[in-house]
């Protein structure tokens, strides 16, 4: 039945070279062909190769079902003359099966027809039973599996992050899925966790990206070996990583205790250094986490719970993790609510200034003000800057908002040249980018502003991303005239370094400080302190957030230069501004002058 062949095999160590042990299952219901193939096939593999039989289709697919999807290497699925069985089962196993394994169609006879129906319905190769040779038989299985493997790396670039090896986005999606729908079947308990690396910007930019992506690949190692086999360690993205539990608990208790354990074993993994070309580099991540239950909605919904979840450890302080709850979910839809009506306010013209009057504390006579923005939205009604402002600046839209205040206050400022000087808060994103200084410029000499009458007020945390390039700017800005106070001194890391390495003229001690000099010794001290700063390092001092009189003389007695706040006056639309603070002080002038 089947052809002898005398040829010597020259090509077989290519195909013990790309698999061993080779697993072949041969659908055939002759019992006297299947042992020729067989036969023919021990020939040319010996003892690398392992059969197995099926004499019908109904148990070659029960075989199938039973095995992973890559337990057989090769499907030999022979097919008698007169009947299509064969290719029917061709396809079934294509379309119904787990298996991956390539098929090689056989047929009792040579017909194109079925040679083109084979391909169609999913073969490999086609092969006729009475001309099968050694070497045809050779070449049909290692063509097959060459194919296979081919199709196995594409498959692994689609699913797989190529830096990494690790799953990415695609595959995790397709894991969360299954792990989704079996936990609603068996009412089981997983975990899905967010990962996102707190400082990895930093290390990519200063080192590059050449240590930025060795740091990713030992990251992911690491972060493999703290989960189980069953685990799915994914990369998203950048610095974006994910940890897919399933079956972590029996109920939600136990779920948070697995997924917390897992959480608390990922953040001492990567608190230990990580040495790239020689440079040790310290990496920390935020972990967002939610649990996974038969009320879990879809792929989408709980990717964005976790994701809010990280967000939410990120503003806790980084490096930690947190848990999903609900209200976070409402926050995160309040946010982009606020986000929409910005983009809106600032096209409708919602955004204006009010300003607030700074004076001299000895004498209570105006010596400048303080330009704030507010927002009035027709949906959301008067939105506090505490509550839009981090959001523009998350969003980026605080460039946008920026150069609203900053035009508006310049113009007022031009506008009311009897005010000595107007302060104007500026963000980290404005002092950090390259065209503000040439921005600056152009509205300082639209407005035609003297020099020194504008101060850029910054805050702490405004200027940690990169205390180099913060001085180089306001180095360009003061040359401009521009003069510079720190705003919300005492709040942040209070550095004295800010103080020495950048040209502030004020600093403004923080209301919180204020407010207690009356009653808390340590804020008395703490005031006491910048008062003694400010005479030995040559800068003026303003109390922010003075409402009594009692506030008011602590800080004259200890020589503070000048204060605001609500003792003196509620923050004021321009015209009131002029009305109340502007007058008396024209008055004031010519009273002087008379």
């Amino acid at each position: 039945m089947v052809a002898s062949a005398n040829n010597q095999r020259a090509n077989n160590q290519d195909v013990f070279a790309l698999i061993d042990n080779l697993n072949i299952l041969i659908v055939e219901d002759s019992e006297r062909d299947f042992l020729a193939i067989r036969a023919l096939l021990e020939k040319i593999y010996g003892s690398t190769l392992k059969l197995r039989w099926a004499n019908s289709s109904a148990s070659a697919l029960e075989i199938l079902d039973s095995k992973a999807e890559d337990f057989f290497d090769i499907c030999f699925v022979c097919n008698r003359h007169g009947s299509t069985d064969g290719l029917t089962l061709v396809l079934k196993i294509g379309n119904d099966s787990r298996c991956k394994a390539p098929i090689i169609f056989i047929t009792s006879r040579d017909d194109i027809e079925i040679d083109k129906l084979a391909m169609i319905a999913g073969a490999a190769d086609y092969l006729v039973k009475q001309n099968i040779t050694e070497r045809d038989l050779e070449r049909a299985v290692r063509y097959a599996i060459n194919k296979r493997k081919s199709e196995k790396r594409v498959e692994h670039l689609a699913y797989h992050d190529p830096l990494t090896g690790l799953p990415n986005r695609h595959l995790l999606q397709d894991r969360l899925e299954q792990v989704l729908a079996r936990i609603r079947r068996r009412k089981g308990f997983g975990a899905l966790m967010f990962l996102d690396l707190d400082n990895f910007k930093n290390i990519n930019d200063s080192l590059g990206h050449s240590v930025g992506d060795q740091l990713l690949q030992e990251v992911s190692a690491r972060l493999k070996a703290c989960g189980r086999a069953e685990d799915t360690v994914a990369r998203l993205g950048g610095d974006e990583f994910v940890i897919l539990l399933p079956d972590i608990g029996e109920d939600t208790q136990h779920a948070i205790g697995g997924a917390q354990a897992v959480s608390d074993k990922v953040l001492r993994s990567l608190a230990r250094t990580i040495t790239v070309d020689h440079t040790e580099l310290h990496v920390t991540t935020s972990i967002g986490v939610t649990i996974l239950d038969a009320e879990s909605q879809n792929v989408d919904t709980v990717l964005r719970q976790a994701d809010t979840a990280m967000y939410e450890a990120k503003a806790l302080g980084k490096d930690s993790c947190t848990f999903f709850a609900p209200q976070m979910e409402e926050a995160v839809l309040q946010q982009v609510a606020i986000e929409t009506q910005i983009r809106v306010g600032l096209k409708s013209g919602e955004f204006f200034m009010v300003y607030q009057p700074i004076v001299n504390t000895e004498t209570e006579k105006l010596i400048g003000a303080e330009a704030l923005v507010r927002w009035q939205n027709d949906k959301l009604g008067v939105v506090s800057p505490v509550d839009f402002v981090p959001i523009a600046e998350a969003s980026g839209l605080i460039w946008a908002l920026g150069e609203k205040i900053l035009e508006e206050s310049c113009t007022f400022l031009a506008a009311t040249p009897d005010l000595p000087q107007l302060s104007v808060n500026i963000s980290s994103e404005q002092i950090h980018r390259p065209n503000f200084a040439p921005f600056v410029k152009k509205i300082i000499a639209d407005s035609k502003l003297e020099p020194g009458r504008l101060i850029f007020e910054l805050t702490e945390m405004a200027l940690l991303e990169d205390l180099d390039a913060a001085a180089k700017a306001m180095e360009k800005l003061r040359s401009l005239g521009v003069r510079f106070a720190l705003d919300d001194f005492g709040t942040g890391y209070s550095s004295l370094s800010y103080l020495k390495q950048l040209p502030f003229d004020v600093v403004k001690i923080d209301h919180s400080f204020t407010r207690g000099v009356t009653e808390n010794t340590g804020d008395q001290a703490i005031v006491e302190a910048v008062l003694k700063l400010g005479e030995v390092l040559g800068f003026s001092v303003t109390g922010e957030g003075v409402e009594t009189k009692d506030q008011l003389m602590f800080l004259r007695e200890r020589g503070c230069d000048t204060v605001q706040g609500y003792y003196f006056s509620k923050p004021l639309d321009a015209k009131d501004f002029k009305e109340d603070w502007v007058k008396m002080l024209i008055a004031d002038q010519n009273l002087r002058e008379a």
